[in-house]
């Protein structure tokens, strides 16, 4: 991929704790939320959930934080069709003491001043759920990917991203054997997208029209990681995902980059880039008046630390 890709600036607005990663972004009630995790590393067993909220982007203040018996991980914002915040968060445990090795739990916020519910249980014990959208019409999709052997991702159905039922028990079919996992997951019009992680193989990317129970893929250009995805307003398809550097084909660095995602090749095309190296990647992402809106973490600095990053989307190479 070129060199000469632009390189746009970002904000560090966190970075109190030695491991500051694994973020989500939403625009909700006038505000910016942003939800990550804290911890002594990227693998320890110690992870809790902090959000943070701004109305200028630049001051930004704790309205939660999280801890449970277990390690809290990948924290996910949504807004639901009741108008509620939606926190979803993977607690691992382990396996040998429960029998299973994660849950995911939601927290819901009517408003900054009205706090967070008590958590509830969202979605199966070891189906680690990522990424939840609604359509035009208010039903809602999240995926999940399978903990514990028998690698698969697996199709839910909500109406308020709490409350969760299976659809499609293997997204890629039974046959398949493969390690998928992580997924950006968006709408243009009724139909669904999903773009799939998958290691060390290249992402895949899905589609399905309603009911959402008959999925076709196309294997894309890139391994990635992290995926996050939105549709913009002329139909184009945006991703942020962390990318690879390879020499000689072993694996040497690591970036957290925007890229065009082709909806009938599956390709992939990095249009810009974020200050960002080793342990990295895991972004929010928000379109709003021509302007992608990102979160994300990095190792570049001093620490892994939370950065905010505004694109103007007019900015972007284009495909």
């Amino acid at each position: 991929m070129s060199e000469a890709l632009p390189l746009f600036s970002a904000r560090r607005i966190w970075s109190r704790a030695p491991h500051n990663a694994f973020t989500d972004l939403a625009w909700f009630q006038g505000a910016w939320w942003c939800a990550f995790r804290e911890s002594a590393g990227h693998m320890e067993r110690d992870g809790r959930i902090r959000v943070i909220r701004s109305t200028n982007k630049v001051n930004w203040r704790t309205v939660g934080y999280f801890e449970m018996s277990g390690d809290l991980r990948d924290p996910k914002l949504v807004v639901n069709p009741q108008g509620e915040l939606v926190l979803l968060v993977a607690m691992w445990v382990p396996r040998a003491e429960h029998g299973y090795s994660h849950q995911v739990f939601a927290w819901v916020s009517t408003g900054e001043k009205h706090g967070w519910s008590a958590p509830k249980t969202a979605g199966e014990p070891d189906q680690w759920l990522w990424r939840v959208a609604f359509n035009t019409q208010q039903q809602g999709l999240g995926i999940s990917y399978k903990t514990g052997g028998d690698s698969h991702s697996r199709l839910y159905r909500t109406t308020n991203a709490v409350d969760f039922e299976p659809l499609v028990k293997r997204m890629r079919g039974p046959q398949v054997q493969e390690y998928s996992n992580e997924a950006g997951l968006c709408f243009v019009g009724q139909k669904a997208y999903c773009l799939l992680r998958r290691d060390p193989q290249a992402a895949l990317l899905g589609w399905a029209d309603p009911p959402y129970t008959q999925w076709h893929w196309l294997e894309s250009s890139e391994r990635i990681g992290g995926p996050v995805m939105q549709v913009l307003a002329n139909g184009k398809l945006l991703a942020v995902v962390r990318l690879y550097g390879y020499n000689n084909g072993e694996l040497v660095s690591a970036r957290t980059s925007l890229v065009w995602v082709n909806e009938h090749t599956g390709a992939l095309t990095e249009c810009g880039r974020l200050p960002s190296a080793g342990d990295t990647s895991y972004a929010g992402l928000v379109i709003k008046n021509d302007t992608a809106y990102v979160s994300y973490y990095s190792s570049h600095g001093p620490r892994s630390a939370i950065y905010f990053a505004e694109v103007p989307l007019h900015d972007l190479a284009t495909p």
